[in-house]
């Protein structure tokens, strides 16, 4: 893992290589980190208006080109059929 301010002066970002890219399907993704280890609840979870959207309507919502999906609770999405696009996901949800 480098340096988190490597990938984004916030720091706040981390990129894991082991599990992406998502190997089915070659594209990326944005999860949110747990409260704690045993709770399923997010401290920053993806944006409400982006859950449950997928593909085209995603991209169009979220307006970042080539997103995949979003989970309905937010834990786990913002998959991007590239890096690049991937850091825009996890930048623009930290922001809202």
């Amino acid at each position: 893992m480098r340096d988190t301010q490597d990938i984004d002066l916030s720091g706040e970002i981390m990129v894991l290589k082991r599990f992406c890219p998502d190997e089915r399907g070659k594209q990326w993704r944005a999860q949110a980190v747990t409260i704690s280890p045993d709770r399923f609840e997010s401290r920053k979870p993806l944006p409400a208006q982006w859950r449950g959207l997928r593909d085209d309507e995603l991209s169009k919502e979220a307006r970042i080109p080539g997103c995949v999906f979003v989970h309905m609770t937010g834990f786990i999405g913002g998959g991007n059929q590239t890096y690049e696009g991937a850091l825009v996901v996890a930048r623009t949800a930290l922001k809202i």
